[in-house]
């Protein structure tokens, strides 16, 4: 069994909701941490697991954004990404996709010193961007990339709202929609438990599509939370 690759999200405060950091093997948050190292035998080989936990987000509540905070975890995840390059590169995962990550996490790093929400947003986006494409590089797990290109799309969607780019906003939710509704049709092999919540993903998606079609920001950013949090969960 070759190792497996798991970069959940990234940098607490930025994609979820409020809640604290702990380690573990699966995430039911909401945002992201710093990385930590998990491994396990299987086979009598190694598989090292690195997960950026979900914590909270950064365009709510943005008049009382803990910016020294902020940058103390992305410096967190910058010092764990070199541990996190090398098992990349033992996995022949692409050099342009890692190198497009230290990019993004230099912009990240940068947008938050200078303390801007909307752009932090975007380079957490374009940094979760890149996750579905490792794991099509470094996982077996198909249910996992197919929940993580449609999760891609919805943080690419959010980090838009606080820029007001509707439209390109409702096309990335259109493309989350047509993919989750691909998946639920497509995917036999769901149990009874992850279809319900599956459909209910779908749920409320098509809700959170109505609140871009209304442009209401209040109303995406709740919807966001509830639906990334049940996406999470299937």
């Amino acid at each position: 069994m070759r190792k497996i690759l798991q970069v959940m999200e990234a940098s607490k405060h930025l994609v979820g909701q409020n809640g604290s950091t702990e380690e573990k093997e699966s995430s039911d948050s909401q945002g992201s941490s710093v990385s930590s190292k998990n491994s396990e035998g299987e086979k009598g080989k190694n598989i090292e697991k690195y997960y950026i936990e979900n914590n909270s987000i950064l365009l709510r509540n943005t008049n009382s954004i803990d910016w020294n905070d902020l940058a103390i975890q992305a410096e967190d995840l910058y010092n764990s990404w070199t541990t996190i390059t090398l098992d990349l590169n033992t996995l022949n995962v692409s050099n342009e996709n890692v190198l497009s990550y230290n990019t993004n996490l230099d912009n990240l790093i940068l947008s938050i010193k200078n303390k801007d929400k909307a752009n932090s947003a975007i380079c957490l986006a374009n940094l979760y961007s890149l996750i579905p494409k490792y794991m099509d590089e470094t996982l077996e797990d198909e249910t996992k990339l197919k929940i993580a290109n449609i999760k891609s799309n919805v943080v690419s969607a959010y980090s838009l709202v606080e820029i007001e780019k509707w439209d390109d906003i409702i096309n990335l939710l259109g493309n989350a929609e047509k993919d989750l509704t691909t998946f639920i049709n497509s995917s036999n092999n769901l149990s009874t438990t992850k279809r319900a919540k599956a459909n209910k993903a779908y749920v409320l998606l098509k809700e959170l599509i109505k609140s871009s079609n209304d442009k209401n920001k209040d109303m995406f950013y709740f919807k966001y939370i509830n639906l990334i949090q049940e996406l999470e969960n299937i």
